[in-house]
């Protein structure tokens, strides 16, 4: 199953860098709970619900700042629920925290690094980076 999300990530990421201008994404009141419901179901099959909302919210945003922000909204609000529920599932285990906490100091080092390059990107660029990181994802998923 990985694999195969890691081939629609390859696929959805190809089509949405050379063909974006075709498709437009708009925040309805359908659309947002679709990508929210999608997310949620590959985030508790896989444990990646993040590219799912990246693409909709990339492309349902107006501006960098606000594509960000919501961004990082729902990578703050996410996590916490499906770790309360994980944790009352019996699956959130203290290697689980110590595996977490050996990557803490490089995450708030690419976090700063991240904030660093962000304002150096106008739209299309920010666009182009988070298609190919969707690319990359999936590569990676691909040969896992």
């Amino acid at each position: 199953m990985m694999h195969c999300q890691g081939a629609a990530l390859i696929a959805l990421g190809i089509y949405l860098l050379f063909f974006r201008g075709r498709t437009r994404i708009r925040a309805t009141f359908l659309h947002g709970p679709v990508a929210g419901g999608f997310a949620g179901f590959l985030s508790g099959l896989f444990a990646v619900g993040g590219p799912s909302m990246a693409v909709y919210l990339r492309e349902a945003t107006k501006s960098n700042d606000e594509y960000r922000d919501t961004l990082n909204t729902h990578f703050c609000i996410t996590p916490a629920a499906t770790a309360y529920t994980r944790r009352t599932h019996g699956a959130f285990s203290a290697p689980a925290v110590h595996a977490y906490l050996l990557v803490l100091a490089a995450l708030v080092i690419g976090t700063w690094a991240g904030n660093k390059v962000f304002h150096t990107f106008d739209k299309k660029k920010l666009t182009a980076a988070v298609y190919s990181c969707l690319i990359f994802s999936g590569v990676l998923m691909l040969f896992k």
